[in-house]
């Protein structure tokens, strides 16, 4: 018998999740499976601003 799957709930980003945000695209083994490179604290913040700013982008976090 296969388990229910997980009530998943999204929820906007905000500029409050930028610091959080930031720290997980650090993670050294993420970057190495997704083949990126961390970006620094003025470039992630500048591309959310971008992303948060655009009306036609629609950003979204788990609750």
């Amino acid at each position: 018998m296969t388990p229910p799957a997980p009530d998943v709930r999204l929820r906007p980003v905000t500029p409050a999740d930028l610091p959080a945000l930031f720290e997980l695209q650090q993670d050294l083994e993420g970057n190495r499976m997704s083949l990126s490179r961390p970006q620094s604290r003025e470039a992630s913040d500048a591309a959310w601003e971008k992303t948060l700013g655009s009306p036609s982008r629609r950003a979204v976090s788990r609750r």
